[in-house]
Order: structure tokens, then C-alpha cells, then sequence
């Protein structure tokens, strides 16, 4: 009863004092979200493989196709990974592999290009997925050394085999 009554007088006393009051909800978005600048996918290859219900594209642009969801946690930024890959061109070339060279790659979240480190944090512990990766979260128009040239689409598919913090 007190609330009510303590409700309608600052109503009336801001009412008689000119000052109207705004009990209109705002949704506003968080900052963070509305920091993030639109994705303007440009390569043709990308732009056709988002149209297969089997990928999920991400905000930033990243493609994701699961093969095995895993059963397991996500790495988080701070965590180091045991993963087997794969790493293509959009022509098939393999650039990198860790199949090939019959052992596991360990690598910390933070320390890949920044579509490799998404992906990884969107593949559960024990999963399979194939990432697609703009050039602008791989290696963009730098590329790496002679097997990944400037502003390429890289592939790479992923085995998840442990997740340590």
C-alpha cells in the first residue's frame, strides 16, 4: 500500500512540476553488439556455401558445418587445444595438415587467426566440424608464406580431441 501510495505522489508531484515522465520500455541492444560492424561477404564461393542448410554461418562470417557435435565441453579463449586438421585452399589444395604428420596439434585459443579461434570455441570436445573462413579472420591480405596467399578463403576441418584450461 505504502509503494502504491509513494508511486502515485512522485506521478502527481512531477506531473504539477512540468516534467513528464517516461514509462516506456527501450529495448537497446548491448554495446558490444552494436560495435560490430556488418559482414559484407564478397567471395563467391562463400556466398554459395552458405546456402547449404547443413552450414551455419556465424555473425562474423564464419561457416560451420558439424559432422559429430562432440559430447564434451567448448574451449573457452584461455583454453589450449589438442586438435587433428586439415587446412585447405577453396581449389582443394592442402596447405596444412596434422593428419599428415601423424600428430595431434596442440595450439592455445588466443594464439591462431581469429576465424580458427571461433571455430574451435564452437566445437564441443570429442566433435568433427569443417570451417569455412573468410580472409578476413584467416590470414587476410598478408596470407602465410608461400601456402596460403593474400586474402584467401581457407577451409579447414577439425577433430577436437582435448580441451585443457
Amino acid at each position: 500500500m505504502r509503494f502504491l501510495l509513494f508511486i502515485l505522489l512522485a506521478v502527481a508531484s512531477q506531473s504539477l512540476s512540468g516534467v513528464g515522465l517516461n514509462f516506456k520500455f527501450e529495448d537497446k541492444k548491448p554495446a558490444k553488439e552494436e560495435a560490430r560492424p556488418k559482414v559484407n561477404i564478397s567471395d563467391p564461393y562463400l556466398i554459395e556455401n552458405a546456402k547449404r542448410p547443413e552450414v551455419k554461418v556465424m555473425p562474423s562470417g564464419l561457416q560451420i558445418e558439424m559432422f559429430d557435435e562432440g559430447y564434451g565441453r567448448m574451449a573457452n579463449r584461455t583454453d589450449t587445444v589438442v586438435i587433428n586438421y586439415n587446412g585447405y585452399l577453396t581449389d582443394g589444395t592442402l596447405f596444412d595438415s596434422s593428419y599428415k604428420r601423424n600428430m595431434p596439434a596442440t595450439f592455445p585459443v588466443s594464439g591462431v587467426v581469429p576465424g580458427f579461434a571461433e571455430a574451435l570455441m564452437n566445437i564441443r570436445l570429442g566433435g568433427k566440424a569443417k570451417v569455412y573462413i573468410p580472409s578476413y579472420l584467416g590470414y587476410g591480405s598478408k596470407g602465410s608464406g608461400q601456402a596460403v596467399p593474400p586474402n584467401a578463403t581457407i577451409i579447414f576441418e577439425i577433430e577436437v580431441l582435448d580441451v585443457e584450461e
